[in-house]
């Protein structure tokens, strides 16, 4: 993807882990977000039934977003979704409220503000 792209950094309130992430991200980027929901959930068009998701496509799906949104912690880039998921809950929902701003584009809309 595109090198020039804006970021931000973050330090989390507990372990004071410095979290890179994108500013935005592209509607290529929510759509590999989005499918991995769509594939995962158990639907019936025929049933009338909303579809239902497993846990372990919530899960994949989560992943999915951390490493679409976040470029590094503490400098490593490898392994983001377990880097974020295996820190102390304080700092997960910290990190997990930072991604959520991006994802639904209200960062993006407070910058414009």
């Amino acid at each position: 993807m595109d090198t020039q792209r804006p970021t931000k950094e973050i330090t989390t309130p507990i372990d004071g882990k410095k979290v890179v992430l994108k500013e935005w991200v592209t509607g290529a980027e929510m759509r590999q977000i989005e499918a991995v929901y769509i594939e995962g959930a158990n639907y019936d068009p025929n049933s009338g039934e909303r579809p239902r998701m497993t846990a372990e496509t919530y899960l994949r799906a989560s992943n999915k977003t951390i490493e679409m949104v976040i470029i590094s912690v503490d400098e490593i880039s490898e392994n983001i979704a377990d880097l974020v998921t295996e820190m102390k809950k304080p700092d997960y929902d910290f990190v997990l409220a930072e991604i959520d701003a991006v994802t639904k584009g209200t960062a993006f809309k407070k910058k414009l503000s």
